[in-house]
């Protein structure tokens, strides 16, 4: 796994085989993590934009995490 961007309490991207994963800190009292796989639609944008899309996507999960946990990696453990 190679670390892209590193923010700490913030989020973290990596790259591991051409597959991407963002994990998110959420919260503010009780911090929580969401980690999720970039599924084929956000890797081309993120392509395209490049790390913008990364503040983005992160920003939004920090927004409104319930948005994504169903996509959560932490709830597959």
């Amino acid at each position: 796994m190679i670390e892209l961007i590193k923010k700490p309490w913030d989020y973290t991207f990596s790259e591991n085989n051409e597959k991407y994963y963002l994990s998110v800190m959420c919260g503010s009292i009780a911090m929580f993590e969401i980690n999720i796989e970039l599924n084929a639609n956000e890797i081309a944008i993120y392509k395209n934009k490049g790390f913008d899309f990364i503040d983005e996507i992160a920003k939004k999960i920090q927004y409104r995490p319930s948005d994504y946990s169903e996509r959560n990696l932490s709830n597959l453990i």
